[in-house]
């Protein structure tokens, strides 16, 4: 999917499921300001953990800003499955809707538990970096009770929208 239309963005997230149309990986929707203000970037994560001075914004901006992580969580089997971050300066995760933790302001280490069936789950991470210094380090555990990065072995997402080529300036003068 190759597109910045939103409908077609849209359309492909409805009926993504049935066709099979996810790759692995989270969709990652980046912002300035540290509640979702303006659209900066989006892009296809591989895992939800941001390392401190390493934040993928230009200019290397760390402060007053906020991304949000859109996917599927693949269970692999029923159960119970607790989820964990650490975080500087919040953040929050949903699953299928419902707010398994948030720890929203001010950092820490927030988790949760849940029950799912196996399959795909629609996952949601929201994360905010006010001032100084910022970091996100996601993990779950499954059912057998080992923990794990949340990456691309167990997320899945309809790609992210490309930006629109600029025409050409020739093509312009026509």
């Amino acid at each position: 999917l190759c597109t910045s239309n939103a409908a077609v963005v849209k359309w492909a997230a409805d009926y993504a499921s049935p066709f099979g149309v996810f790759v692995p990986g989270i969709h990652g929707s980046y912002y300035e300001g540290a509640n979702f203000e303006k659209l900066a970037f989006e892009k296809m994560d591989d895992y939800v953990w941001l390392d401190q001075g390493k934040f993928p914004f230009p200019a290397g901006r760390q402060e007053n800003v906020s991304i949000r992580w859109t996917g599927k969580f693949n269970a692999k089997s029923s159960g119970k499955y607790t989820f964990r971050a650490a975080c500087d300066d919040g953040c929050r995760l949903f699953i299928d809707e419902t707010k398994v933790f948030e720890q929203w302001g001010s950092g820490g280490n927030p988790q949760g538990a849940i029950e799912l069936t196996p399959g795909l789950h629609d996952i949601k991470v929201e994360y905010q970096n006010i001032g100084g210094g910022g970091f996100l380090r996601a993990t779950w555990y499954g059912a057998n009770g080992q923990e794990k990065p949340q990456q691309k072995d167990c997320l899945s997402a309809i790609p992210a929208p490309k930006p629109a080529p600029a025409a050409a300036p020739d093509a312009e003068k026509k």
